[in-house]
């Protein structure tokens, strides 16, 4: 990463640590939260970074289709054994019993659960073709998770907020954040374009065959065919 990215995705942290400043009054466990959240975060930044290398592997390149497909397979066999050993045993408690208590019937909890698979699977299939094939790979993934983060309090305000939530209530420190998340992506996505003006131009001679050899593995191929039958 070049400079400027590195100030870009630097800029967009702080961004988003805004909206945590005004919980540090709320007591001890903020410290124990922090530090859960840094290590989570850490977990999943490595995800992004290993789902494009396996992704972009030079011995086998595998497309974004069949890494979420099977990601996702390992995901819901993990939930399933989840709710197999534990939520099966707590099903009263846990899930039943408060459905009741908040009037949901049955075939509304099911509808619920089928729009938030939807969407998941749309979520899951957007985020692995940006890895593999937008330029910046993981890292620019992970700046736009950034910004999905701030749009989200514009959404939850819209939706959630209520007297009895006033959490969910748009503030300004959330309209401070959202901006300063912003203007991190579009700093940083010139400072990726300009490094690809710059590739571009360093490889301006080998173009065409050569150019798109360097795409991925599976374009090479392809244009090896068609090169061959010219």
């Amino acid at each position: 990463m070049t400079y400027h990215q590195w100030i870009s995705v630097v800029i967009v942290f702080l961004g988003l640590g805004i909206t945590g400043l005004k919980s540090l009054d709320l007591g001890p466990d903020v410290v124990r939260g922090t530090c859960l959240i840094s290590f989570g975060s850490a977990l999943h930044a490595c995800m992004y970074v290993l789902s494009e290398k396996v992704m972009n592997n030079e011995k086998e390149v595998i497309s974004a289709q069949k890494y979420c497909a099977v990601y996702g397979s390992f995901a819901c066999f993990g939930f399933f054994i989840w709710q197999l050993f534990y939520t099966r045993l707590h099903f009263n408690d846990l899930i039943f019993e408060p459905m009741q208590a908040a009037g949901t019937s049955i075939g509304y909890a099911i509808m619920i659960l089928l729009v938030i698979s939807f969407m998941s699977a749309i979520h899951s299939a957007t985020f692995f073709h940006s890895v593999k094939y937008l330029p910046g790979g993981a890292t620019s993934a992970g700046v736009l998770k950034a910004l999905q983060a701030v749009l989200v309090f514009a959404a939850t305000s819209l939706s959630f907020c209520v007297d009895s939530s006033p959490e969910m209530c748009y503030t300004y420190d959330k309209m401070l954040s959202l901006c300063i998340v912003l203007t991190g992506v579009i700093l940083f996505g010139r400072a990726t374009n300009e490094v690809n003006s710059r590739i571009d131009k360093t490889h301006e001679p080998n173009k065409g065959y050569k150019r798109v050899k360097s795409i991925s593995k599976e374009v090479e191929l392809e244009a090896t065919r068609d090169y061959h039958q010219v």
